[in-house]
């Protein structure tokens, strides 16, 4: 990787591994948490890693999928120590990231996610941060539709 980092997610798409997010530096209590809004791809048979553009927001801890073979969504997460409810959208053709106007019923980091079929996608598990940035874990599950955007 070009750039050290944990809690990222990952995606498999076209030929390349994305390595989306993360924190940047070490995970001890001097240290101030900075999620990061970098992507990188990894193509396995050159073995070559190569920086694509930016998340709009930085975060950690989300989860992605790839859809359509065309676009990965990337889902929930942590912005420092505060829990997302927000989607973005890749564009592998375009390499460039878009919001997704679509909310998640809470605000989601640490979640698992299961590929139903090329629009649909579970999201299910996870840790819900309420507006204290108080922690609970969750044991529900919520299936999204891509295509016509609901959860």
């Amino acid at each position: 990787m070009i750039r050290k980092r944990y809690g990222h997610c990952s995606v498999y798409a076209n030929g390349y591994v994305y390595c989306i997010g993360g924190f940047e530096q070490k995970d001890e209590l001097e240290y101030d948490l900075k999620t990061i809004s970098i992507c990188e791809k990894y193509h396995p048979l050159e073995d070559l890693w190569s920086e694509t553009a930016g998340l709009i927001n930085s975060r950690a801890y989300a989860s992605a999928v790839l859809i359509e073979n065309k676009f990965i969504y990337l889902i929930g997460g942590l912005d420092h120590f505060s829990a997302l409810d927000k989607l973005e959208k890749y564009d592998l053709m375009l390499d460039k990231w878009f919001p997704v106007k679509l909310k998640l019923p809470k605000k989601i980091a640490k979640l698992g996610i299961g590929k139903i079929d090329d629009q649909t996608a579970i999201i299910f598990g996870g840790i819900y941060g309420n507006e204290d940035n108080e922690y609970c874990y969750l044991n529900e599950a919520h299936k999204i539709n891509f295509q016509k955007m609901t959860i």
